[in-house]
């Protein structure tokens, strides 16, 4: 029995130890009550993305604003909304937009008579500290004096987002793997959900395109297929790429891309070389057997188009859902990345 009451008293020294120690994220005053209702880490034109050993960064802090109140109040991460970091005050951030992630951190509004608003406000901070948010709400009665409510603020409750900030460019990076160079890339099925099948299959019409069109009597489906598969062995052997997550927020990101390929831009020369060298050892000059025979040399052909680096980056678009990330087929830069590595674009 005694044993018994000693587990007893030692589970609830542990729950008033915890319970001491955790602070609660919430605050109010006669005016106002405030919460957090989420955060997230967020990347906005972070040109060098964000390394495993960063500690800081930009936090997207999610507050529920409830106006205790009979008149209307505003609440604005311009001016209402601060963070301190022991004695220091510091700012929101309010120069941040991107409409394509819908991100923008200057939310202003009226609250209405006790209604309830989500504002985020934006703070640079470091996942290893502990800070605090102050909350003055801007009213227009003179009479009226508000108070400043604060609350808590632990970045390292979020720390599970920092980390996944990177995640975007690697999705595209296994995504680019799989579907164009046919390499093994084991953060494909981690991070990446696309229809497989449908994608090759549009690469695979892009590069029989880009074929053609050097080609006046046309291709057959099997040299097509041939081609194509020497082709992705050789982009697998000289294409190389970079990829950087820039901008992350919302469930969407911007993958910047640096590549280089082998550009199908530079097959005519080397198919109009064949051609000419056919008529030039016969005696027969018949236009469509000097192509037949220029496309018995493909693989030749393929082999011998040395690799070139874009001239410029591509701005990926990518979106989340459940976790996996896919190419954002409506921005205009997802054909791009296409032509990319199914027909050597630059």
């Amino acid at each position: 029995m005694r044993k018994k009451w000693g587990f007893f008293i030692l589970f609830v020294l542990l729950m008033f130890v915890f319970s001491g120690c955790s602070k609660d994220s919430s605050g109010e005053s006669d005016l106002v009550s405030i919460a957090i209702a989420d955060a997230s880490f967020i990347l906005s034109d972070a040109d060098d993305g964000v390394s495993v050993e960063d500690t800081t960064g930009l936090l997207a802090v999610e507050l529920e604003v409830k106006n205790n109140s009979k008149s209307s109040i505003d609440v604005s991460p311009f001016d209402g909304i601060k963070l301190y970091d022991g004695d220091e005050q510091l700012s929101a951030e309010t120069d941040l937009f991107n409409s394509e992630l819908g991100l923008s951190s200057l939310e202003t509004g009226e609250i209405g008579p006790e209604k309830l608003k989500k504002v985020t406000a934006i703070f640079y901070v470091d996942t290893e500290k502990q800070y605090e948010i102050g909350v003055k709400p801007f009213v227009l009665d003179p009479d009226t004096k508000p108070k400043e409510v604060t609350i808590p603020l632990n970045p390292a409750d979020y720390a599970e987002s920092f980390e996944q900030l990177n995640v975007p460019s690697l999705a595209l990076s296994a995504y680019i793997d799989t579907i164009y160079l046919e390499k093994e890339n084991v953060d494909y099925e981690k991070y990446v959900s696309v229809d497989k099948n449908a994608h090759q299959s549009e690469a695979k019409n892009l590069f029989a395109d880009a074929i053609e069109t050097a080609f006046s009597n046309g291709v057959p489906d099997e040299e097509i297929d041939k081609a194509y598969s020497t082709y992705k062995s050789l982009l697998a052997e000289k294409a190389e790429f970079h990829s950087l997550t820039t901008d992350h927020a919302n469930g969407k990101a911007i993958v910047s891309l640096e590549y280089t390929t082998i550009p199908l831009g530079d097959l005519y020369q080397e198919v109009s070389d064949h051609t000419r060298e056919y008529l030039d050892n016969t005696d027969d000059y018949d236009r469509k057997k000097a192509e037949e025979y220029a496309i018995s040399k493909l693989d030749q052909i393929l082999n011998s188009i040395d690799a070139k680096q874009a001239r410029e980056k591509l701005d990926i678009v990518m979106v989340e859902k459940d976790g996996k990330w896919s190419v954002d087929t409506s921005d205009w830069n997802s054909e791009r990345l296409v032509k990319a590595f199914a027909a050597g674009s630059l």
